[in-house]
């Protein structure tokens, strides 16, 4: 599952059972981009899959930036700061 804050541009991937373990999995890292398979910047929308791109070092540098590809959104909901990783946000 994928949380995101847009309003302080953070994402933070909570990994789920059977997907693979990825550095900073449960951490908020910085989101440089959004961009959807569609070719647009900035939106996020069910049945689209998105690539996010982090800064995780907060550094700003090409070099250590990372990007990811998760499966294709199938819901949008908001959430409470509270119920991100059972409170640990």
């Amino acid at each position: 599952m994928c949380y995101l804050d847009l309003d302080r541009l953070l994402l933070l991937r909570d990994r789920g059972p059977g997907s693979q373990a990825f550095p900073f999995d449960g951490d908020w890292v910085p989101l440089v981009r959004i961009a959807s398979q569609r070719g647009d910047f900035g939106v996020v929308r069910v049945g689209d899959r998105h690539e996010y791109l982090t800064d995780p070092g907060g550094i700003g540098s090409d070099d250590d930036y990372r990007w990811w590809i998760p499966r294709t959104g199938v819901a949008i909901e908001r959430v409470d700061a509270e119920e991100v990783l059972g409170g640990r946000s």
